[in-house]
C-alpha cells in the first residue's frame, strides 16, 4: 500500500488493489469500489464528500464508459448542482436530465417546467401517454392520503385507496369512507 499522512498521522492510502481508501484502512468488500470514504474514530459522526464550484458554475458527479470527451459514453449519467440557479438534476442516457430538484424543493421528472401553482410540488411530464404506478402487495392497499396535520386523523382527513385483497377503490373525506366501487363495478355512496 501507499500511504499518505501528516503530523503522523495516516490520511488516506491506496492499497494493493489500486483502491483509495480515505478514513479508513480497511478496503471494501468489492474490488471494483475504488474510492471509500469512511469516519475514523473522531466523535464527529459527519462523512462528507465535497463538490465546490464557483457561484456562477456548477459541480457534477459523472458516469462514463469512455475517455473520448466527444464519444456519447463520456455523459451516460450525471448528477449536476447548477450554482447560478440553484437546481440538482439527475441525467442519464447520455445526459439527458430526468429529474430537477428546483430552488423551491419541487421535484419536475421529464420536464424543467413546474405545474400549475397549486399543485406544482411534483410534476411529471413526457410527449405520450403520462402517469404514476403505486405498486403494493397482492393482500396490502394502495394510497393517496390528503392531510393537513403531522399526527392523528388530520393525517388522513381525505384518501383515495384501493384494497388488493377484496379488489375495491375506496374514497373518504373528512376520515370517513363515502364511496366506494367494488370489483364487479357497483358503486356504494355513503
Amino acid at each position: 500500500a501507499m500511504v499518505f499522512a501528516t503530523a503522523n498521522t495516516e490520511r488516506y492510502r491506496v492499497n494493493s488493489d489500486g483502491q483509495v481508501l480515505i478514513g479508513t484502512t480497511t478496503a471494501p468488500a468489492y474490488i471494483n469500489r475504488r474510492l471509500t470514504v469512511a469516519q475514523g474514530s473522531s466523535t464527529n459522526t459527519t462523512v462528507a464528500i465535497e463538490v465546490r464550484s464557483p457561484t456562477n458554475g456548477d459541480g457534477r458527479i459523472v458516469f462514463t464508459d469512455s475517455t473520448t470527451s466527444s464519444d456519447t459514453g463520456a455523459y451516460k449519467g450525471q448528477i449536476l448542482y447548477d450554482q447560478t440557479n440553484d437546481f440538482m438534476s439527475f441525467n442519464t442516457n447520455g445526459n439527458n436530465e430526468r429529474l430537477r430538484i428546483d430552488s423551491n424543493g419541487r421535484w419536475l421528472l421529464g420536464t424543467t417546467t413546474e405545474g400549475a401553482s397549486n399543485a406544482d410540488e411534483l410534476t411529471l411530464a413526457t410527449s405520450g401517454h403520462t402517469g404514476i404506478t403505486i405498486r403494493s402487495g397482492t393482500t396490502s392497499e394502495g394510497n393517496i392520503f390528503f392531510s393537513d396535520g403531522t399526527s392523528g386523523a388530520a393525517e388522513y382527513a381525505g384518501t383515495i385507496q384501493y384494497n388488493h385483497s377484496s379488489n375495491f377503490m375506496q374514497f373518504a373525506t373528512n376520515g370517513s369512507e363515502r364511496m366506494r366501487i367494488v370489483s364487479d363495478g357497483r358503486v356504494s355512496i355513503g
